[in-house]
């Protein structure tokens, strides 16, 4: 087989020649339009497309009568849009469109009539920021103007530019920008639109810094990193307290680096840092590219410690001024603190032993403390405020330590402009209680005292900021987890067990790290389960040997995914067929230097989106239509001309281990097509299994579960899977996805999960079978819907036999109805809203041209249904009083007893091909609406019915 030789994209030829000019950006895309018509219409790939390799420019021409432009294929990561305006009299709009991966679409508008330039989010419309121009001059009707939106990583900046005058708007939006871009033009008029180009950054500058540009908080001990530009052999590191000198730096403190990170030393606690990266090319040119210059700031010598307001206690305080309105932030706005008497603390009158005490959650090494003195409007003349105190601390409010001679407070002025606390140095003393013992105020008359507001500081000695964050789920029980480490920690004790008294008694099973993360993996965890974790920052050579740290909670996995087949899409580096390997290959390209000439089988991964007699002809590599799970599903074309088998492999990287968190088994979804043939097969590393129960020329969906204890290989060192065809002149197609690990083995075969998709976003009572009515049913599908009063409502679904064999003997059998909410913003809830449910069971209904006509036996008692051919289906079970009101999950009702296993188990003797289901609502209240499951919200809500059968 020939490797795929269109399977570069026009747009990396036109970058890579642009980073080999050495310019720190080239135009990619340019054109002009011609034509005054009205400017409504795109501009598509049908026209003349020519391509200037010298000028590295793509040009639009026959563009005569259009009016805006769309690139199809173009990969915008860091780029900007320029275009071109000349304003008439009529209204005109401006609007660079592009769109990100995941469908969000940017858009920058320039009205010259309202004289604005807004940045919208499109899908959802959402206006990110909007300038208005009033300062501008009166709009000219033959100047013209520029509209430039520039991206980079998720900055977007937006400029409207009028001869040397410039306006500005900028956004960030955590959207990702990378994707299709294009330009579209509203409004009517000449010369509206006369040009735009879109120039891409070159990837020749370093990009992505650690820590990330403009980061607060960063540990003082940071390693800088970055992603180097593309042909960088070496680089440059300038770093200063300033932009101006990082920026007008000729002298790097590290230079000629072959590694794409730098260890600044030790960095100055609270200080801003400026840093660029320049990228050296290599020989023979060793141009240098001068970096962007990013900045971020080190963390502070000491954070802020909370104090709950329930852990404020005081020798007594006055009804509306608690003790608790020290520490609550009440009348402390921007550092300054009202005049306002209900935001303080007032002790009773007469109070002869004064104290207010403040107990923190757990021991902490203090650093300062801040106080407002009482600052009421009376405060000049009365004198409230603490004068003289002895502030005390413990680590059990029974032995307490004075932390000084008896310290004065400043007097406060009583005035709102009060914002000078004062502040106590506690030098880094361990402490869990804080307690003022006050002397006297300053008013020296009334024995009542006051105080404004608190604030603790504390160096940060305990382990914090846990990844995976506490309460996560989805947590591999092979996972490493990390911690923001405590202050001078020199090593760390880690606690994990599903235990959480165990671990907060520090009695749980643990390990020693010398770093600030912890492999899980001898602890030996299970899938499925929920563990609660600790770190104590340790260092015996401090004054106070260990901090124990908070508990953390994570939910380990169900199963692992070996590839669930979400990741691939049309772009290179994330084509199928780089990862699992087949016998086409593929080209060289910027990501893969060397192409692969394929394995020399018949197999052919991914949908044929190249050749123009391809059913799949720009569209998309991956199949969306026909998913077991997600939005998509890889395509195995196999072909095995010679007698070859046809194969496709993934090889990992890192060699993965099947044994942790208790697996047992391994499970694929597998979907045929009528007139496939051949044998399924699956390699572990080299150990071969092949398929059982699974039919590749039923079109469903079909799980194939191994249980991993049959497979000869060393499970704890899995480098290789292997999916495979055999048989002499097999051929067909297959449907892949969801490769998962399971702590279980099951015996049993899903058949028919595949979701039956709604059609549109409202009830579909049209396509319910009812007594009055009989309607054509589509094989398979299952239609829910409402309907209204006078019929009753009936679903009917069927299923393919054909994975079964004549012997098998069936142990359980399970139906489910389930549905998957979308979750949009109009979706509402799916219920069940009769009293009963009932589900029946007829093997091999009658059907004439594809229509089967359902009747009621006896529309009085509500019996049973009867087929055109005269079987009676059997009532399996009732559900009562079910309500599914919960969206943004996978609700379902089973049905499952021995009536319907020993009603598969018949259709499976008899040989039948397939079996059908009934599901009924019974009508409940005439003249009354009744619905079994409702959906008023977006279409595409996944609805679907679900065969389960157990074999003996």
């Amino acid at each position: 087989m020939s490797k795929r030789l269109s399977s570069i994209p026009l747009f990396v030829l036109v970058v890579v020649l642009c980073i080999c000019t050495q310019l720190q950006a080239q135009v990619l895309y340019e054109t002009d339009f011609i034509g005054d018509s009205a400017m409504t219409d795109w501009i598509t790939t049908d026209n003349a497309w020519t391509h200037d390799p010298v000028a590295g420019t793509l040009t639009v021409t026959g563009a005569v009568g259009a009016s805006a432009a769309y690139y199809d294929n173009i990969e915008l990561t860091d780029f900007t849009v320029i275009a071109d305006v000349e304003v008439n009299n009529s209204a005109a709009a401006v609007v660079a469109r592009f769109t990100s991966l995941t469908d969000a679409f940017y858009m920058c508008r320039y009205h010259p009539q309202d004289a604005l330039l807004q940045l919208y989010l499109i899908n959802p419309t959402t206006l990110l920021a909007s300038l208005p121009l009033a300062e501008m001059p009166e709009l000219d009707p033959v100047q013209a103007y520029t509209v430039s939106i520039t991206v980079k990583g998720n900055s977007i900046t937006g400029s409207l530019i009028q001869g040397d005058v410039t306006y500005s708007v900028q956004a960030t939006d955590d959207t990702a920008t990378s994707g299709f871009g294009g330009m579209r033009v509203f409004g009517g008029g000449e010369n509206v639109f006369s040009r735009f180009a879109i120039s891409g950054l070159s990837k020749a500058l370093a990009e992505t810094p650690h820590p990330a540009e403009a980061g607060t908080d960063v540990p003082r001990q940071v390693r800088l990193s970055w992603t180097p530009g593309e042909f960088a052999v070496k680089h440059d590191v300038y770093m200063g307290g300033s932009f101006e000198d990082v920026n007008s730096a000729t002298e790097p403190i590290a230079a000629g680096l072959d590694v794409n990170s730098f260890d600044p030393g030790r960095l100055e606690f609270g200080q801003d840092y400026f840093w660029r990266v320049d990228e050296v090319n290599g020989t023979p040119d060793k141009t240098v590219f001068k970096g962007t210059i990013w900045s971020f700031q080190v963390e502070p010598y000491s954070i802020q410690i909370p104090v709950d307001v329930n852990r404020v206690t005081a020798s007594s305080s006055v009804t509306k001024n608690p003790a608790s309105l020290t520490v609550d932030g009440s009348g402390l706005v921007d550092n300054a603190h009202s005049t306002v008497s209900e935001t303080m603390w007032l002790s009773a009158m007469a109070d002869l032993e004064p104290w207010i005490m403040y107990e923190f959650d757990r021991l902490e090494k203090l650093d300062k403390m801040l106080i407002w003195n009482s600052n009421s409007a009376s405060e000049g003349f009365v004198g409230w405020g603490i004068k003289d105190v002895t502030i005390e601390y413990s680590n059990d409010a029974v032995e307490w330590t004075a932390l000084a001679e008896p310290t004065q407070l400043d007097r406060a002025p009583g005035l709102a402009t009060f914002d000078t606390p004062q502040a106590v140095d506690f030098g880094g003393v361990s402490a869990k209680y804080v307690k003022l013992n006050i002397q006297n105020n300053w008013g020296g008359i009334l024995m009542q005292y006051g105080l404004s507001e608190v604030k603790f500081y504390g160096i940060p000695m305990h382990a914090r900021q846990p990844v995976p964050a506490s309460g996560s789920g989805e947590v591999r029980p092979d996972a490493v987890v990390t911690w923001r480490a405590g202050r001078e920690a020199g090593q760390h004790t880690i606690y994990v067990s599903g235990d959480s008294n165990a671990v907060a008694q520090g009695t749980a099973p643990s390990e020693s790290s010398m770093t600030n993360s912890a492999d899980l993996k001898p602890f030996d965890l299970a899938m499925s389960q929920t563990y609660y974790w600790r770190v104590d920052e340790v260092n015996e050579a401090e004054a106070t040997p260990m901090w124990a740290g908070p508990v953390w909670s994570f939910s380990t996995v169900a199963a692992l995914t070996v590839d669930d087949f979400e990741s691939y899409s049309n772009l290179s580096p994330d084509r199928p067929f780089q990862t699992w390997l087949d016998g086409f290959g593929y080209s060289a390209d910027e990501f893969f230097p060397v192409e692969y000439g394929g394995n020399g089988t018949g197999a052919g991964v991914g949908h044929d989106i190249w050749s123009p007699s391809s059913p799949h002809y720009n569209g998309t590599i991956m199949e969306t239509s026909l998913v077991y799970g997600g939005s998509q599903s890889m395509p195995f074309y196999y072909s095995n001309t010679g007698g070859a088998a046809s194969e496709t492999q993934r090889t990992f990287d890192t060699p993965q281990d099947w044994t942790v968190g208790g697996i047992k088994s391994l499970s694929l979804a597998v979907r045929g097509e009528a007139g496939n043939t051949g044998q399924l097969y699956l390699k572990i590393n080299n150990a071969k299994v092949v398929v059982e129960r699974v039919a590749i020329d039923a079109a469903q969906w079909q799980m194939w579960t191994i249980e991993l204890s049959t497979v000869s290989t060393d499970l704890t060192h899995v480098t290789a899977l292997t999916l495979g065809i055999d048989g002499s002149g097999a051929s067909g197609t297959l449907y892949l996805d969801d490769i998962r690990l399971y702590p279980t083995v099951s015996t049993g075969i899903d058949i028919g999960s595949e979701r039956t998709k709604l059609n549109n976003g409202g009830t579909l009572a049209s396509q319910w079978i009812r007594s009055d009515s009989p309607e054509d049913i589509k094989g398979g599908a299952v239609f829910i819907g409402g309907l209204p009063s006078g019929a009753d409502l009936r679903g009917l679904f069927t299923f393919s036999l054909a994975v079964f064999k004549p012997g098998d003997v069936i142990s359980d059998a399970t139906v489910s109805l389930f549905h998957g909410a979308n979750g949009s913003s109009n979706h509402t809830d799916g219920s069940i809203q009769s009293s009963s449910l009932e589900l029946s069971v007829v093997t091999n209904p009658a059907y004439v041209n594809n229509r089967a006509s359902w009747n009621h036996a006896d529309q009085d008692t509500l019996i049973a249904w009867t087929t055109p051919g005269g079987d009676f289906g059997a009532t399996l079970t009732t559900v009562t009083d079910l309500d599914l009101t919960t969206i943004d999950t996978n609700d379902e009702v089973a049905f499952d007893g021995a009536a319907l296993t020993a009603a598969v188990q018949a259709a499976v003797d008899a040989g039948d091909s397939r079996i059908t289901f009934i599901l009924r609502s019974p009508d409940l209240e005439a003249g009354t609406t009744r619905n079994f499951f409702v959906f008023n919200g977006a279409s595409g809500s996944p609805i679907g019915p679900n065969l389960h059968v157990e074999l003996e």
